[in-house]
């Protein structure tokens, strides 16, 4: 019973593992996909309709530069983590143990690194939004007149 108790604790590590591998992935493609969505949005408002070209252009601008930007660090995180990838499969074809020792080293640093541009598309696409909503909300209340600015 001891000796496959080991055994069921890689198991269970691998199976973690590749679950948060997948929740990242998933995370980092909805942030993806919003942040690029918001781009065409804003971008299409400011170029099609004059008066939210007209009003509030600062927070328009700070709202498409934030988006871009989280749509960046969010192509970023897909390329480290490929990277991440590439460098633990290459742990299975090492040589021999120093090569193997490397290749665990990469595959460490480009993992920590994945996890903290995670973030980088996270915050700036809330970033944007709160930008995006300012924007909407000042052409509004030019609009309309009784909304407070």
């Amino acid at each position: 019973m001891m000796a496959t108790d080991p055994e069921k604790k890689r198991q269970r590590r691998a199976r973690w593992d590749d679950r948060r591998r997948r929740q990242l992935g998933f995370v980092n493609n909805l942030f993806l996909g919003l942040a690029v969505g918001a781009v065409a949005f804003e971008l299409n408002q400011l170029l099609s309709h004059p008066a939210f070209a007209d009003r509030g252009l600062t927070a328009a601008v700070w709202s498409v530069v934030l988006a871009s930007a989280s749509a960046i660090g969010g192509l970023l995180t897909s390329i480290t983590r490929l990277l991440d990838f590439r460098a633990t499969a290459a742990i299975h074809g090492a040589s021999s143990t120093e090569e193997e020792m490397c290749c665990r080293s990469r595959a460490n640093l480009f993992s920590r690194i994945t996890w903290m541009l995670l973030w980088f598309p996270i915050t700036g696409f809330a970033l944007a939004l709160v930008f995006g909503v300012r924007w909407v909300w000042v052409v509004l209340a030019s609009e309309h007149g009784s909304l407070p600015v």
